[in-house]
């Protein structure tokens, strides 16, 4: 397991450097476009996959021999030694209970991680890149604070990622606190709130507050008073 959890960390920070270098090859964005729309899901089940195919050509020569090694070594454990298994040795054991359990928790983690949060993923301003995630209606938000809070365990808090995005160090489960706390300010900055499951139907909601202040949390947010 730490094998595995090192590797991906260390494949994340390097695809996360070539995001801020350049925005255009955010690997991230694979999950966001597709000339047919039915067909996301496949993308979203290979979304690993292309990380994969993004960081080994670009560190094969730039990293340490023992980190490629590492990830070489865990592609090949997570991957061909249960397909080997399965068609070599009739044992499907590893590929029933293993690899298609992680292809579809990798194929819902790029739906509420990649997908939904970053839709329709055009824009590089810190506010509008990412949206909040809600049910059905974002008509008024604090009366309807249930059509975002509903469906924040099974998104995993990924409903709230634009406070991911702004705050990278606040814990996953305060992104609720924060954003409550402090909505109207993202909102006056452009945040979208996006109704879950069509990207098709988004409501904006821009509200410009002129004599707001904002206090800080205790989470060191460098707010200034608006």
């Amino acid at each position: 397991m730490y094998v595995m959890y090192n590797t991906f960390f260390k494949i994340k920070l390097f695809l996360k450097k070539k995001k801020k270098i350049d925005q255009s090859k955010d690997p991230d964005a694979w999950s966001g476009h597709c000339s047919y729309s039915y067909l996301l899901p496949l993308k979203w089940s290979t979304q690993m996959g292309y990380y994969y195919c993004v960081y080994l050509p670009n560190c094969w020569n730039v990293r340490p021999w023992q980190e490629v090694s590492e990830t070489l070594m865990t592609a090949a454990i997570l991957v061909l030694f249960p397909l080997y298994r399965a068609v070599a040795c009739n044992d499907t054991w590893l590929f029933s209970c293993f690899l298609v359990p992680a292809l579809c928790a990798i194929t819902y983690l790029a739906f509420v991680f990649d997908y939904l949060p970053h839709r329709p993923h055009q824009s590089k301003d810190i506010y509008l890149d990412t949206n909040v995630t809600a049910l059905l209606s974002t008509d008024t938000l604090l009366s309807k604070e249930w059509n975002i809070g509903s469906i924040t365990l099974p998104m995993l808090y990924q409903n709230y990622h634009n406070v991911h995005h702004l705050y990278p160090w606040i814990p996953f489960y305060a992104y609720n606190r924060v954003w409550w706390h402090y909505f109207e300010f993202f909102l006056s900055k452009g945040t979208q709130v996006k109704i879950s499951f069509n990207s098709l139907i988004s409501m904006p909601l821009h509200i410009f507050l002129q004599t707001k202040n904002y206090s800080m949390l205790d989470f060191g947010i460098p707010f200034e008073n608006e």
